[in-house]
């Protein structure tokens, strides 16, 4: 007797991963853009404090930005869409670690891709609340700065320490081990591992948030890389042989 054997348990466990990729790459894009969102929002409406500011001047400057909802608002849901944003790239990094492992050792470069991940969310997440901490301070107090001068000074510093030097450095090494875990594969092409220079310099040198466009924009470029690649295994033939 002759049957025809399309290896179904094979396909069925690619098509999962595959589609577990996919997922993870669509993960990828809405991290980069729900942190230019976040970002824009939260930092948009923060008071502008200098150094040597007095007390009277830290809290006209703080009651002058948060004295409306609207101003409150729109820190809170930015620090939201970073927590969110946070999600993504651990989703994100796991996607890749599943990817690396189909062709390399366990506890390989995609463990290291994924641990730098969770660090820089976490950082991003206590960096994000700590952010929202003054605007939330604000509601249902009767007084226009419930924090001192000095606290809300520290909340700005540490916010910025955790966002910007913490997780940027973070995220430089996100994109350096998802570029050396690629040298024997070729998977990315040969643009997205020179940009990614520019990407790791983006995360090093983000204090002025600017450079972190960089970052997430070759974040934004591998994860569509990623889906068509994802989509073109989705939909290759599964291949089947006949047993005698």
């Amino acid at each position: 007797m002759t049957r025809l054997v399309t290896g179904a348990g094979n396909s069925a466990d690619t098509v999962t991963t595959a589609r577990f990729t996919r997922s993870a790459s669509r993960a990828g894009l809405a991290f980069a853009v729900l942190w230019i969102a976040g970002i824009g929002l939260a930092t948009n409406s923060a008071a502008h404090y200098n150094k040597h500011d007095s007390v009277a001047v830290y809290t006209a400057k703080t009651f002058a930005v948060f004295h409306s909802g609207s101003q409150r608002e729109q820190t809170v849901l930015g620090a939201c869409l970073l927590v969110v944003a946070a999600l993504a790239l651990v989703w994100f990094a796991a996607g890749q670690r599943t990817t690396m492992r189909q062709t390399e050792q366990p506890n390989g470069p995609g463990d290291l891709t994924l641990a730098s991940a969770s660090v820089a969310a976490a950082l991003l997440i206590v960096g994000a609340l700590t952010l929202a901490t003054i605007p939330i301070s604000i509601i249902g107090s009767s007084e226009p700065t419930p924090l001192s001068p000095d606290t809300i000074r520290l909340t700005y510093d540490l916010s910025g320490l955790l966002i910007q030097i913490g997780f940027g450095f973070s995220m430089a090494a996100v994109i350096a081990t998802l570029v050396i875990s690629d040298r024997h594969r070729n998977r990315l092409p040969r643009w997205l591992k020179y940009t990614s220079i520019l990407a790791i310099l983006g995360g090093l040198l983000g204090i002025a948030f600017y450079p972190f466009l960089l970052t997430m924009a070759w974040i934004a470029a591998a994860s569509i890389h990623d889906l068509r690649t994802n989509q073109r295994s989705l939909t290759l033939p599964r291949k089947s042989h006949v047993i005698d």
